[in-house]
C-alpha cells in the first residue's frame, strides 16, 4: 500500500494514479501504509444502489480510471489466491475462480445482457468504460467485501450488490448455481448499466427485476394474498421510506418495497404505454421519487396511481423526506 501526498487516500500497491484524486503515482506516492485493506479499491463515500448529487445523465469517458481498476482487480486476484483470474472482454473486466472455459461463457453472457440492457434503455454506450464484476467462489468472501461498504446495523442479506463508487462502480456476487447466477448477473448488470442516471431506488429497482425476469422467464404475477399485505404494510410514514429507497435496506421491509416497485411499474407501464414509460426513465429523478417526471411523460400522479392499488391514503412523495435520508446515509 501507498499514500497519496496530494489526498491522503490509501492505494493499493500496483496502482499507477491514486485512486481519490487521480494524480499519477510517480508524482504523489510518499510513504507505504501500515494497514491492509483487502479487496477495497479506492473510495471516498460509497452508496449502494443509490445516486449522489454529482450525478450527471451521461457516463464519463475517462480510460486512466479503467486502468486503474483493471489493476485493481489483478490486485485483488493476487490476494485471493486459488483459481481466481482476471479476463477482460470488449465491455467487461471480470474477476473470477470458475476456471478459464467458465469465464468465457459467462463474459459472453454479460456481454448479450449488456447489449441488450443499453438497446433497450436507449442508453448510449461509452467505449472507454468497462462494467466491473467480481464472482466470488466463496460467500464468505462476497460478505466480507460488501462489509466494506456497508454502514452499522442489521442488512438484509443479499445474493448480489451493485456498489455504487463512481469511478468504480462494480457488480459483485458469489457464484452458486448457473441459472441463480444468471439471474442475479442479469439484475446487477441492470444497476450497472443505469448507474449516471438519476432514477428513484424504486425505478431502478423495477427496472433490474425485469431484465432478470427476461432471463429467468418468469412473468410477474399478483395475487390477492400478496395485495393484501400491501393493503396493510403500506402507511403515511412508510411510503416515505419506499419513495426515498429507505424501505429496501430495512430487512423488515425488503420483501414489500421490492414488490410495490414492481407492482407500480407494471400499472405505469400499462396505462401509458411502454413508449412513454421509457421517456418516463429518461428523466426520472430520486430527489421526487419520479413525480414530475411521471406528470410530465405519462400523464400521472404517483400517488394517484398507488391510490388505485392501496386505496385513500397520503402516497404523495415528499421531497423533504427524500432529501433527509439521502443526507442521512451520505
Amino acid at each position: 500500500m501507498w499514500s497519496c501526498d496530494y489526498c491522503g487516500n490509501s492505494n493499493e500497491e500496483l496502482w499507477t494514479h491514486c485512486g481519490g484524486c487521480g494524480q499519477d503515482a510517480s508524482e504523489v506516492r510518499v510513504a507505504a501504509v501500515s494497514q491492509k485493506s483487502r479487496i477495497l479499491p479506492p473510495t471516498q463515500t460509497p452508496i449502494l444502489n443509490q445516486t449522489s448529487e454529482t450525478t450527471s445523465r451521461m457516463p464519463s469517458t475517462v480510460p486512466a480510471d479503467m486502468r486503474i481498476a483493471r489493476e485493481w482487480l489483478i490486485a485483488v486476484r493476487s490476494e485471493m489466491g486459488g483459481n481466481y483470474q482476471v479476463s477482460e472482454s470488449e465491455t467487461v473486466l471480470l474477476l473470477s475462480g470458475q476456471g478459464e472455459s467458465n469465464d468465457k461463457e459467462w463474459l459472453s453472457f454479460c456481454e448479450r445482457n449488456i447489449k441488450s440492457i443499453r438497446t433497450r434503455l436507449g442508453i448510449k454506450t461509452d467505449n472507454e468504460r468497462k462494467t466491473l464484476i467480481m464472482l466470488f467462489t466463496e460467500v464468505d468472501d462476497y460478505y466480507f467485501h460488501i462489509s466494506r461498504f456497508n454502514s452499522d446495523g442489521e442488512h438484509p442479506l443479499t445474493s448480489g450488490l451493485c456498489i455504487r463508487m463512481g469511478k468504480f462502480d462494480h457488480v459483485v456476487m458469489p457464484y452458486q448455481d448457473r441459472v441463480t447466477t444468471s439471474q442475479v448477473l442479469a439484475h446487477e448488470l441492470t444497476h450497472a448499466c443505469v448507474s449516471h442516471l438519476p432514477l428513484p431506488c424504486w425505478l431502478n429497482e423495477n427496472l433490474a427485476m425485469t431484465f432478470e425476469r427476461n432471463v429467468s422467464r418468469q412473468g410477474f404475477q399478483l395475487d390477492r394474498e400478496i395485495a393484501d399485505r400491501h393493503y396493510e404494510h403500506w402507511r403515511k410514514t412508510s411510503i416515505q421510506r419506499f419513495w426515498s429507497g429507505e424501505a429496501f435496506h430495512i430487512p423488515s421491509e425488503t420483501e414489500m418495497a421490492y414488490g410495490l416497485a414492481e407492482i407500480l411499474g407494471c400499472i405505469l407501464t400499462e396505462r401509458a404505454g411502454p413508449q412513454a414509460f421509457q421517456q418516463f426513465i429518461d428523466h426520472a429523478d430520486y430527489k421526487d421519487a419520479g413525480q414530475n417526471a411521471a406528470l410530465n411523460y405519462l400523464g400521472l400522479s404517483l400517488d394517484e396511481v398507488l391510490q388505485g392499488f392501496l386505496g385513500d391514503g397520503d402516497w404523495h412523495p415528499s421531497p423533504g423526506q427524500i432529501s433527509e435520508y439521502y443526507n442521512r446515509v451520505r
